[in-house]
Order: C-alpha cells, then structure tokens, then sequence
C-alpha cells in the first residue's frame, strides 16, 4: 500500500475540444462581427439621413449662393406630405417659406453671387442684388411670363427666397430664409 502512495501518477491525457465545439466559437465570433457591422452600417446610414433631412443653416459672413428662378406656373402647394429627401417629385423641390410649403420648380442656376450672412437673414448688397435682376430679365427675355421669386441655394440647399419687386427697388436686398 505503502507503494501505491509512492507511485508517481500519470496525468490523464487530455482531450482537445471536439472539432464542433470550436466551430460553434468561430460562428459566434462570426455573429458578433456582423451585427458589429450591421449596427456600425445603421449608425452610418442614419447620419447621412440626418444631414439630408436638417436645415442648411447660410453662416455669418459672405458666401457664395446659386441664383436660380422660380417657375410659378409650375409651383404648387407642398402641404400634402408628398415629399422625400427635399424633393416633391422629380421635377419640384419641397420649400418651406413663411410657414407656406411649396413644391417649386426651378430654373437654372443662372451664375453665383456673393451673399453675406447676417443676424436679421441673408442680405444681398447693391451690387448682388443689381447681378441677379440682370440674371431674371435674360431669363425673362423673349417670355410672356416673368419671374416673380428668386431662389438662393448654398452647399447644395435652398436657404433664401428674394421676390424680384424688392430687386426692382434698387440697393441692398435682405431675402426670406427658408423655414
């Protein structure tokens, strides 16, 4: 007896894992990689809708802005919900101006003029405003119809509205910023 307690023993051999234990790691490693991927895709694809859908705020300062008229015959209420990533269909932008929403359809653009951001709204100077009455009556030439709104669009965004009366009046013109 006193032999078996001298004996040194043996470990018993260890076994590896079966082969299907370790594939089942390899799969959840697989799951939790895709839903990493999924979810960071998600995270992605929400922010991109964020900045399609948010209002381009025009910063302080002068800027350059697209000029681009409003064809009226063409514009209609924009107020029945029909309206996707700032469009009413293929043809009209959805705009809102004075709580009015619009589906306009536009004309141009017609050149860029500089713009200055200011607390009161978006103020084309004497000259800007002079350039783009210039820009509506060559648009305005050989028509029966004339443009009555101007639209200015920054970074890709409509942000103003400018009636071509008030550029008719001559000097600084302080347009109407888009709800």
């Amino acid at each position: 007896m006193t032999d078996l307690l001298n004996v040194p023993q043996t470990p018993a051999p260890q076994t590896p894992a079966p082969q299907h234990a370790r594939k089942m790691s390899t799969k959840k490693k697989a799951w939790i990689a895709g839903a990493i991927a999924i979810t960071a895709s998600m995270a992605a694809g929400g922010l991109n809708l964020y900045q399609v859908f948010r209002t381009v705020e025009f910063p302080q300062g002068v800027h350059p802005v697209a000029v681009y008229t409003v064809v009226d015959e063409f514009t209609t209420s924009g107020a029945n919900g029909n309206h996707l990533f700032g469009m009413c269909n293929t043809e009209s932008y959805y705009i809102k101006v004075d709580s009015a929403e619009l589906c306009v359809v536009l004309n141009g653009s017609l050149g860029t003029v500089q713009a200055n951001g200011t607390k009161n709204g978006i103020v084309l100077d004497a000259n800007a405003a002079a350039a783009v009455q210039q820009m509506v009556r060559k648009t305005d030439e050989g028509t029966t119809d004339h443009t009555t709104q101007v639209l200015l669009e920054y970074d890709g965004s409509p942000v103003a509205v400018v009636p071509t009366t008030a550029l008719a009046a001559g000097g600084a013109v302080t347009a109407t910023t888009l709800d």
